[in-house]
């Protein structure tokens, strides 16, 4: 129970500070209209005033953002530097191969939570493949893995570590929707996607989707005649969005 209420509290408080995020955007915007709105009005009656205004307000807004952002990303333990995902899905099986890379934002952290989730009446397992670096499931219920990695050692504050897992889920029942996502509760630098399919040649086409939902059609793109491997390289992803690959 208490896994289960750690990962809605993480998910709860990424999409509040997401929230607050957006808002602070929207601010920025409207000062910036504003000031510049009042600029064009005023301009011919005391121009150095109005340039004056929108400056101050522009570096006021911006630098409230960053703040922010560097407040958000503190609160975290751990920031991922990078995530490399490796897909393959072969007849009754799935198998993921993830390679992390992550910095430690906080001093003496000597864990670090993930899960995952897979049919609720298949087989599922998972196993950390890096020397030194031991992985323990903390909870595995109704679909849902969660487990923590320990690093056995504490780590330095900005230090950085690499390690693997490997997830095999099985598929005996053809139950499979045929999507991987990724759902960011942690701040990540960059993710890169890659997917074998064997059977690839039997679908006609590939989907990214991006975003808090999947209704957006700007951020979603399609492939046709897709052949049996891809790749998908996402550049500084929001955080509390949701990435998925489907075909």
């Amino acid at each position: 129970m208490s896994n289960l209420k750690e990962l809605v509290k993480r998910t709860g408080d990424t999409l509040i500070n997401n929230t607050i995020y957006d808002l602070l955007k929207l601010v920025c915007t409207i000062l910036f209209v504003g000031t510049a709105g009042s600029f064009a009005m005023y301009i011919t009656h005391n121009w150095i005033y109005f340039v004056l205004v929108a400056l101050i307000s522009s570096i006021i807004a911006i630098v409230g953002l960053k703040l922010f952002t560097e407040y958000n990303n503190r609160k975290h333990k751990f920031i991922f530097k990078s995530i490399k995902s490796l897909l393959f899905y072969e007849n009754d099986r799935f198998i993921v191969i993830d390679i992390y890379t992550v910095k430690a934002q906080k001093k003496e952290q000597d864990s670090i939570y993930d899960s995952h989730n897979w049919l609720s009446d298949e087989k599922m397992n998972i196993e950390c493949l890096t020397a030194g670096v031991s992985l323990k499931v903390t909870s595995e219920e109704k679909g849902i893995m969660q487990y923590r990695i320990h690093f056995n050692r504490e780590l330095k504050k900005g230090e950085e570590v690499s390690y693997v897992t490997r997830f095999e889920g099985t598929d005996l029942e053809k139950q499979f929707p045929r999507y991987f996502e990724r759902a960011l509760l942690c701040p990540v630098n960059s993710i890169k996607i890659e997917a074998v399919i064997d059977d690839a040649q039997k679908f006609e086409r590939l989907v990214y989707n991006a975003g808090y939902d999947y209704n957006n059609e700007k951020r979603k793109k399609t492939f046709d005649k897709i052949k049996g491997y891809h790749e998908w390289t996402i550049s500084n992803p929001k955080l509390g969005e949701k990435y998925r690959l489907s075909w």
